[in-house]
């Protein structure tokens, strides 16, 4: 099988050959290829450059667009502060107060340059490796978008203490996540993934996500026309995975490095991919040993489970990650039956 045909069955709960690999390396790319990170985050040629690097070096079955979330808030007008080995981060919010919202006009897909940014490397990527590696999309849910545009903190009090707002603003800002996502698939994803970084139990308590949010997610996931992966952003996850299981197009969840996959499995059955678990963000710390007893370990963990990718959680794979490390992550499932 190559990586398409891998992807596919596991999305389809067959058994592939092996376990895929996703890693994300969105942002390593620019590493390989010598990319000052303001370029790479805004020339969709340079960021196709730098996966093409990334497949052919490390071979994931995965491809990620662009895995920098600020570039919605620069899509509503938001200023950038760029850095020489991580993701652009936002300058100043857009909003300084959350009731002016009815001031932005919603971001143009076709002529906005963040996204047209966004999509041409998602169109690049795919005519480049769509027939053999899967191209991913990534998107902001609906309930979480407004932190690019307030900042955390101002949007989490606003959507405790000034409900009728907060219904607003999720309302004026669907009808866009719905095109924006059916966009990406449009230009050649294969699946989107969306950093649920609001709705998880490290903001949110359990009943407020059971009941103001999950309208809304399943008003927003019903108008998609593909499948969906929720994605931790780095906090534990599967304590509302039961709740997303049962959205529409949802097909998968990655795991917080925290999160168990035999409790996951057992609370959400057999219908979901799950996906993780290795902690991204920090593999540069680690030696190649410790690499392969930890991916040893989930491996043998999830030996049965056809509805399974080996992969690493939270954000990008720091640039300055040994590539020996990510060798060592990607060729473990090679290794599984050895052990």
């Amino acid at each position: 099988m190559n990586s398409k045909e891998r992807m596919t069955a596991v999305l389809s709960g067959k058994h592939p050959d092996r376990s895929p690999v996703s890693m994300n390396l969105a942002l390593y790319g620019a590493g390989l290829t010598g990319c000052p990170l303001v370029e790479y985050y805004s020339d969709p040629e340079a960021y196709a450059l730098g996966q093409e690097q990334v497949s052919r070096i490390f071979q994931p079955d995965i491809l990620f667009a662009p895995f920098a979330m600020p570039l919605y808030a620069q899509s509503f007008g938001g200023t950038l502060r760029f850095y020489k080995d991580q993701p652009p981060n936002i300058k100043k919010p857009v909003l300084s107060v959350p009731d002016d919202f009815h001031l932005l006009a919603l971001p143009d897909p076709d002529n906005n340059p963040s996204l047209v940014y966004m999509r041409r490397a998602i169109r690049i990527m795919g005519s480049r490796h769509g027939n053999e590696v899967v191209v991913a999309g990534v998107a902001m849910d609906p309930v979480s978008l407004p932190i690019m545009l307030m900042g955390l903190d101002k949007w989490l009090q606003t959507f405790l203490f000034e409900e009728t707002m907060a219904t607003d603003i999720l309302g004026w800002i669907l009808p866009f996540f719905r095109e924006w996502v059916n966009i990406l698939f449009e230009e050649g994803a294969s699946f989107v993934a969306l950093p649920m970084a609001f709705t998880t139990p490290a903001i949110l308590p359990r009943k407020l996500v059971l009941e103001r949010c999950m309208p809304v997610l399943k008003q927003a996931f019903d108008g998609v026309k593909g499948p969906l992966i929720l994605h931790s952003t780095g906090a534990p996850f599967s304590p509302f995975i039961d709740l997303f299981a049962t959205l529409p197009n949802v097909k998968g969840a990655e795991l917080n490095c925290k999160d168990s996959f035999q409790d996951t499995r057992a609370n959400v059955g057999e219908q979901l991919l799950l996906m993780g678990n290795l902690e991204g963000p920090n593999c540069n710390q680690w030696s190649v040993k410790q690499t392969r007893e930890k991916c040893k370990t989930i491996l043998q963990d999830r030996k049965d489970d056809p509805f399974f990718i080996l992969g690493t959680s939270g954000p990008d794979i720091p640039i300055d990650t040994p590539p020996a490390i990510i060798h060592a992550i990607g060729r473990s499932v090679e290794d599984v039956n050895k052990w």
